[in-house]
């Protein structure tokens, strides 16, 4: 049965999707330089959507196609065992090859990580991920991988990515042994969890982390969601041998039970053609243990969050300076609505910085410098426990006193949304705008290619493993629910501050593993009656139309025969102007760089914290004008330098100018308010 994987139009490479016998799915994608490959005009006339979305036909007929993939997980979570580390996803173990005719790249993404690991062994998943590339039956030397590749010109990293410039198959080969028939030997283990606990030390002040680690106590008893995920030498080595584990034979146990092919997708990408790459996908990876034993999934464990620990307010000592509030609900898991993205919309709505937004009328009262909204990423949208949406707010001290009262904005906000509804126009907006940023979609780094490749064959259908992270449908019944679950009695409530050492009068508490410090305490009841009685309040507004969002693509007129980068094109006494034409990309977009000299920059240590505190202010105040034109990928970037500042602007041409002029005029009516000018100093103080 074949597949149509979806691809952007501009997208030149070849992709086939395959599954094993063994029950393996594999994602083969030819970047050859051929005519072959090359898109044929007629056919995209045929084949491609108004919004530059080709559908391509991509499977041979010998093999077993992968139509669907039920229940897919995300790699990113710690969800379904699936392990995040340190934020990337290093279960998705991959390697590279540059050549002369191009890159070549491979990742392998295995549905199989913490939370299937035994309780009396936190951190086993990630032991096994290090102990994985040891050396194998076929290449025992433990070092034979990364001698192979630096004997070929490459180099390796601590994620086992490797670039060379020969032998891809024969890397490949080495690359799946490990997954056929590791060694794991003894003499590896005390090294290897050495550096497990160096990891695990680096990110002990991480503040993400620690919270993940403390929300996960939130949860319900023995719920995987709650495990410590990290692994140090307590867990892996200490506690085991007290209790008289044999840590070897629990990664061999856990390795045949869950390193299954079925479990594990598959992405190579060469400059070979399809064919080619097919045979060497079935001919070495193959070899890897598969069984019908179907994925695990974690919804008949019940919610994870439905606690009286989670519905609390949290104060957390950081360890920087930071003043934040955060507020997380846990929602049924959203892993069959990925083409809907409920929350990713919700969360574009809340966190808007427009004129009429939460942020902007919190900024104006001096109650918090910024506002983020959107999924939690961990657990995040794709699992099959929950999903958690927050509601991030960096306070001033002003805002962090009275936390409450921001909350109640915070919730006539929302009120707004359930008065209004969900702006389908605002959707319109967003979704054009994914489309024409896919349609002009850059080529990105092979390697970071075929590892997000490897982990979206978890999360979606293989027709939309490269436009799976795109919004396609508007649901407003399901927008609905999912805002009718934002209530005042089913959030958590984290406050993050330096000041809460000094506080007296709270019973504090050390979380195990990041011996992070904190305090709980009930959310008081008529605070709960203030927040679900609250009315809208006249100074919010839903979107207004983006201006900014581009539909004119052609490119502009060669009819400039040189580029004046050696000669300015035009040299006045106050100013000099340089053009550089682009013969390469010839896409719809222009870069406009505006160096704003000042001998005064630099003068003196005072003077360079001025041009700091202007460049804040500044940001600030344009924020309402920049905030729509980034959404539609026109940005602007203020830096302060040594000599001045500079103005950079960048993305499609069509309303670039427009944008130019609207921050021309704000600069021209900028004035310093006194009381953000008294926050952003004491900020800048405390750095």
């Amino acid at each position: 049965m074949s597949v149509d994987v979806i691809k952007s139009v501009g997208d030149r490479r070849l992709y086939r999707v395959i599954k094993l016998k063994n029950g393996l799915t594999a994602l083969l994608v030819s970047d050859g330089d051929s005519g072959d490959n090359l898109p044929n005009e007629d056919a995209e006339s045929n084949d491609m959507d108004d919004d530059g979305i080709e559908r391509k036909d991509s499977l041979d007929d010998d093999i077993e196609s992968k139509d669907s993939l039920h229940d897919a997980e995300s790699k990113d979570s710690l969800d379904d065992g699936i392990r995040r580390k340190g934020g990337s996803a290093e279960n998705n173990d991959s390697l590279e090859e540059k050549s002369s005719g191009g890159f070549s790249a491979a990742a392998l993404c295995v549905r199989a990580g913490s939370w299937m690991e035994p309780d009396n062994l936190p951190g086993l998943a990630h032991f096994l991920e290090h102990m994985l590339f040891m050396g194998s039956q076929k290449y025992p030397n433990e070092n034979d991988f990364d001698c192979f590749i630096k004997e070929h010109g490459g180099q390796t990293n601590a994620n086992t990515h490797a670039e060379w410039d020969v032998a891809f198959k024969s890397a490949l080969d080495r690359f799946a042994n490990f997954f056929i028939h590791p060694l794991m030997s003894m003499k590896s283990v005390e090294r290897e969890v050495k550096m497990i606990h160096s990891e695990w030390m680096m990110k002990a002040r991480n503040e993400k982390i620690r919270f993940e680690q403390l929300l996960g106590t939130m949860s319900r008893e023995g719920h995987p969601i709650g495990k410590f995920t990290w692994g140090n030498q307590e867990s892996l080595q200490s506690l085991p041998a007290l209790r008289g584990i044999d840590v070897c034979q629990a990664l061999r146990n856990f390795w045949r039970q869950y390193y299954l092919a079925q479990y594990m997708t598959l992405v190579v990408l060469s400059k070979e053609c399809l064919d080619v790459l097919q045979s060497w996908v079935v001919e070495i990876f193959e070899g890897i243990s598969g069984s019908s034993k179907p994925a695990l999934t974690f919804e008949h464990l019940g919610a994870p969050f439905d606690t009286p620990r989670f519905r609390r307010i949290y104060r957390i000592i950081p360890c920087r300076s930071i003043t934040k509030m955060q507020l997380t609900w846990a929602l049924p898991s959203l892993v069959q609505h990925y083409r809907k993205k409920p929350l990713h919309y919700l969360g574009m709505l809340i966190g808007h910085e427009g004129r009429g937004s939460l942020v902007s009328f919190l900024r104006e009262r001096n109650l918090a410098h910024a506002v983020e909204s959107g999924v939690f990423e961990v657990p995040d949208e794709f699992n099959t426990a929950c999903s958690c949406f927050q509601v991030s707010l960096t306070l001033t001290n002003e805002g962090m006193t009275g936390f409450e009262n921001v909350i109640t904005v915070v919730f006539q906000y929302l009120k707004l949304l359930s008065i209004k509804g969900f702006h389908r126009s605002f959707w319109n907006e967003a979704f054009q705008i994914e489309k024409t940023k896919f349609r002009f979609l850059e080529q990105i780094d092979p390697m970071k290619y075929v590892e997000q490749l490897a982990k979206d064959m978890h999360r979606y259908k293989p027709q939309d493993y490269i436009t799976g992270n795109l919004m396609f449908e508007y649901d407003e019944k399901l927008l609905q629910s999912c805002l009718e679950s934002l209530k005042p009695h089913a959030m958590n409530i984290a406050l993050w501050s330096k000041a809460f050492k000094d506080c007296k009068g709270f019973k504090w508490c050390e979380e195990k593993w990041f011996k992070t410090a904190y305090a709980a305490q009930d959310i008081p009841q008529d605070w709960i009656q203030t927040w679900t009685n609250c009315d809208c309040l006249p100074e919010f507004s839903l979107p207004e139309p983006n201006v900014y969002i581009a539909t004119d693509f052609r490119l502009k007129p060669n009819d400039c025969s040189a580029n004046f980068l050696e000669m300015p094109l035009t040299d006045t006494n106050v100013s000099r102007l340089w053009f550089c034409k682009d013969e390469e990309f010839l896409v719809p977009k222009a870069s406009v760089n505006f160096f704003l000299k000042s001998c005064e920059a630099d003068r003196s240590p005072s003077s360079a914290c001025m041009l700091d505190l202007y460049v804040e202010l500044l940001k600030d105040h344009i924020t309402q004008v920049v905030y729509p034109a980034e959404l539609a990928e026109i940005s602007c970037r203020i830096v302060a330098l040594d000599r001045g500042l500079v103005i950079r602007i960048s993305g499609f041409s069509h309303k670039l100018t427009r944008l130019f002029v609207a921050v021309v005029d704000r600069l021209a009516t900028f004035q310093v308010r006194e009381d953000l000018f008294s926050t952003l100093k004491q900020d800048l103080k405390a750095a």
